[in-house]
């Protein structure tokens, strides 16, 4: 999870969505759909003044090890994807 100084709470969701909720009462914000299992916690950086969130998604370790354990990621996509975007410039 992550917490910014805006008071929103960053946290990914089991379906692969990464949820924006407001800190003081817990409501949902908004998600964006990744598509894919996030495995760690969202960043936030600013450039220019401006706020971005980063997120990684996906699998990264597929191979011989996880094949002997779980035959059927045989089949599995082996992709990650690193998803980013900028606030609105009114959150400032």
């Amino acid at each position: 999870m992550l917490a910014t100084a805006g008071g929103i709470l960053l946290y990914p969701d089991p379906n692969g969505d990464l949820v924006a909720v407001d800190q003081k009462d817990g409501k949902r914000l908004w998600h964006i759909p990744t598509n894919e299992t996030i495995k760690t916690a969202p960043i936030t950086y600013t450039v220019r003044g401006r706020q971005y969130i980063a997120t990684p998604s996906g699998w990264t370790v597929v191979g011989d090890m996880t094949r002997g354990v779980w035959p059927e990621t045989e089949t599995w996509r082996v992709a990650s994807t690193l998803t980013v975007f900028g606030l609105p410039e009114e959150s400032k």
